[in-house]
């Protein structure tokens, strides 16, 4: 008579079991889901390195950057930003081609973004009406990490009291300072909370110049458009 005897799993053990596979999985999936993120994220940041080049390379052959599809940037409002098809912002004539006349000389096409996070995100572009100065930006879609002001892709630079880029925000135009009447930075310069997940490239600077044919801007070498873009 052998003394082995044959034992079934109770239902607790069943359980038991059916938790540790369940807890094990998620913990699986949860790596694999990061690991997706990072790659779209390394994604984005190649697109928008790609695209700077593109853009230098059009302004050294043209003399300016290139327009966007919706119109120069020219206030505060989000709503002038062009942008991918797939977004809220995408041009009024749905093409697509949200940067004029990148693509296909100066890039083979225009990127879009690997994955929306909603209407109010993607790739968008925004540039002054003189083309001086631009700024590209990955919005709202940043997933593995929380973009820090002193970031290479940050939005708009150090948003800080002491930094050098929101002190030469002006509150209106022709005004010289960062601070509106009340003595308050503006609303656009210190929203850090709501640039944490936008990657961002940007570049030129606009000496002089005028804002609606009346107002000059001598105290700064940059004009009012060009700050609204550079720290919008």
């Amino acid at each position: 008579m052998s003394f082995l005897s044959k034992r079934a799993f109770t239902l607790i053990e069943l359980l038991v079991v059916i938790a540790i596979i369940s807890i094990l999985a998620g913990i699986v999936l949860a790596n694999v889901g990061q690991g997706a993120a990072q790659a779209r994220d390394a994604e984005r940041k190649a697109d928008l390195r790609n695209v700077e080049t593109a853009l230098e390379r059009y302004r050294l052959k043209n003399g300016r950057y290139p327009e966007a599809c919706n119109g120069p940037t020219t206030s505060f409002n989000q709503t002038s930003w062009s942008g991918q098809i797939d977004s809220q912002y995408r041009c009024a004539n749905n093409t697509g081609q949200y940067i004029v006349g990148l693509a296909p000389e100066f890039i083979s096409v225009l990127p879009n973004d690997p994955h929306l996070n909603g209407s109010q995100s993607g790739y968008v572009y925004a540039v002054d009406p003189e083309g001086k100065v631009y700024k590209f930006m990955a919005l709202n879609t940043v997933e593995s990490e929380t973009v820090e002001p002193t970031d290479d892709f940050s939005r708009c630079g150090d948003t800080s009291v002491s930094s050098q880029e929101c002190a030469a925000v002006p509150s209106s135009p022709g005004d010289g300072g960062a601070y509106n009447s009340s003595g308050s930075r503006p609303a656009h310069c210190y929203q850090q909370n709501e640039m944490g997940n936008d990657y961002a490239v940007r570049a030129g600077f606009a000496i002089g110049g005028t804002y609606s044919g009346s107002y000059v801007r001598t105290e700064k070498a940059r004009e009012y458009f060009s700050d609204i873009i550079r720290c919008k």
